[in-house]
C-alpha cells in the first residue's frame, strides 16, 4: 500500500493529474493488514479497474521437471560413455 501511495504522490508531485493515471501496478505481499480492492483504491484516491490474483508454484511439477532433465542428462551422456569403455587402451595407442 505504501509502495502505490508513494508513486502517486511521486506521480501528483510532477503535475501529472489523478485521473490521468493509467496504472500503477503493486506487487503486494501478504501481510497483517488485509484491504479488499475498494479500500484498497480509497486510500491510494484512484479507481480500481482489476485485481490479479497471485500463482501457486506447482511444486510437483517442478520437482517431476527436474527429475526428467536429469534422467534425460544421464541417458544422453550414457551413450558416448558406453562407446568410449569399449575401446581398448593399446589399440588406440598402437594406432597412433
Amino acid at each position: 500500500m505504501l509502495a502505490a501511495v508513494s508513486r502517486m504522490k511521486d506521480l501528483q508531485s510532477m503535475a501529472v493529474r489523478p485521473d490521468a493515471v493509467g496504472a500503477i501496478l503493486v506487487g503486494k505481499t501478504p501481510s497483517s493488514e488485509f484491504l479488499t480492492p475498494s479500500e484498497f483504491g480509497q486510500r491510494l484516491g484512484s479507481e480500481i479497474v482489476g485485481v490479479v490474483p497471485a500463482t501457486a508454484t506447482p511444486v510437483p511439477a517442478l520437482l517431476l521437471g527436474l527429475v526428467i532433465l536429469l534422467l534425460a542428462g544421464n541417458l544422453l551422456a550414457a551413450l558416448p560413455g558406453t562407446l568410449a569403455a569399449r575401446t581398448s587402451t593399446a589399440a588406440v595407442l598402437r594406432a597412433e
